[in-house]
């Protein structure tokens, strides 16, 4: 059964569910994107976790993101999260969407990257990957 959810809905759960799926890879701890990267699986974890998010959820107008359009999503998506947060941050939002998987439940510095940054970023992917 497919979930039927508005769009502006898919494009924030879609993320948080990435973030809490993505692994910071073989690195104990990386200390930037490109030492996440190099060491470790921080990119197919973040894709693999954000197209298995959004499997099945259509949008208001029923329409089902396609296979193409979800690598579309997800990696539109890291490429925005990798340059506008740092990985410090990104690691944050990870970290706090382990504990408060729910993005409105964030608060302090966490919301303000997931409010400022992560969702706008999403929400900017999301018209692309549609096309």
């Amino acid at each position: 059964m497919r979930k039927a959810v508005t769009t502006t809905l898919i494009a924030p759960t879609l993320l948080a569910l990435a973030l809490l799926a993505t692994a910071c890879g073989n690195s104990p701890d990386p200390q930037s994107w490109d030492e996440a990267e190099a060491t470790g699986d921080v990119y197919d974890n973040f894709i693999e976790s954000c197209r298995q998010a959004n499997e099945g959820i259509e949008d208001e107008s029923g329409a089902v993101l396609t296979p193409v359009q979800s690598q579309a999503l997800c990696h539109c998506t890291y490429e925005g999260l990798r340059i506008s947060l740092s990985f410090a941050e990104f690691q944050a939002l990870d970290d706090a969407l382990r504990s408060t998987p729910n993005p409105s439940d964030l608060d302090g510095d966490t919301e303000d990257a997931w409010d400022d940054e992560a969702e706008r970023i999403v929400m900017g992917c999301l018209p692309r990957a549609l096309r």
